[in-house]
């Protein structure tokens, strides 16, 4: 790594016009030196690709390196921003999503963050704001989103077992991570509503994330939020997130040492596992083998 590394903020935008300058402006600002900016608009049926068209090019100069693109077609998130993320040049990619914002040091706390843990990947602490900018916590999501990985990464053995209860850095857009990183991961699977939730346990399994407390990153709560209109296929994305993730992690030794995997915790897993309610997702992977083993089931003799 240079002593200054290059950052690639990679924006995957879709329908957000209302939104979109405000997020790039907050790029813009950051007190960070080196950015790149790459944005593709996902085919926006809205203005949103010529709003940030205009936006970007006044502020080129603030860059080292400018690339504004549009799919021809909508081809989805997934492919958005594996796309946007193949034309960084950074040592960093830092994401971002095209209704949110970034608190004007983010890009520099993360970079030090990283550099002061040898961590290769992290995130930051979530503030809620509502179409205004302005802090909001008028609903229950809102509180989940704030608290939970302060929370749970001092209640856990790693900070990395904060994702196997929920997707703890709340948005792919609070994702930042070494590009080596994220090309031997491999990008973002073609999942509708969990996509980042599946990027960020095969982040895990190769490597511990750093946590940066402070609310560096400003999720925005407004009508049109995705987790709105995809609910219904949600319990499916998350099924296959962590039957994945726990298939990887029950048949070998995850890289990352601090990784929730039986080989890193002999004693604690099942347990952990247990209290976090997550037992029916390990007992899906034991049953087809249930049948060729001498085994008891306990549930059933009770």
């Amino acid at each position: 790594m240079s002593a200054t590394p290059l950052v690639s903020v990679v924006v995957a935008a879709y329908k957000h016009e209302a939104f979109i300058e405000a997020c790039l402006r907050s790029i813009e600002r950051q007190t960070y030196a080196r950015l790149e900016l790459i944005l593709i608009d996902d085919c926006s049926p809205d203005a949103t690709f010529d709003i940030a068209s205009r936006v970007a090019a006044k502020s080129a100069k603030r860059y080292a390196r400018v690339v504004v693109k549009r799919n021809a077609v909508n081809r989805g998130a997934h492919f958005t921003l594996n796309r946007a993320a193949s034309l960084a040049q950074g040592e960093y990619i830092s994401f971002m999503n095209s209704d949110d914002a970034y608190a004007p040091t983010r890009i520099e706390a993360m970079t030090s963050a990283l550099a002061r843990s040898g961590r290769r990947w992290g995130f930051s602490g979530v503030l809620t704001i509502d179409a205004d900018g302005q802090p909001y916590f008028d609903e229950t999501l809102c509180h989940h989103i704030y608290w939970r990985p302060h929370v749970y990464s001092r209640r856990l053995p790693s900070l990395s077992w904060c994702f196997m209860p929920f997707q703890a850095t709340a948005s792919t857009g609070n994702l930042f991570v070494e590009r080596a990183l994220h090309e031997r991961i491999g990008g973002f699977a073609d999942l509708k509503y969990c996509h980042d939730w599946d990027y960020a346990l095969r982040a895990v399994f190769e490597a511990e994330p750093a946590f940066e407390p402070q609310d560096l990153y400003l999720y925005r709560i407004h009508g049109a939020n995705s987790f709105r209109s995809l609910s219904d296929v949600a319990e499916a994305d998350t099924r296959y997130c962590l039957r994945g993730y726990l298939s990887r992690a029950m048949s070998r030794r995850p890289v990352n040492p601090l990784a929730p995997s039986p080989a890193n915790w002999p004693t604690l897993f099942h347990p952990l596992i247990q209290t976090l309610g997550l037992q029916s997702h390990v007992k899906a992977l034991y049953d087809p083998y249930q049948p060729h083993h001498r085994t008891v089931d306990l549930a059933a003799a009770e």
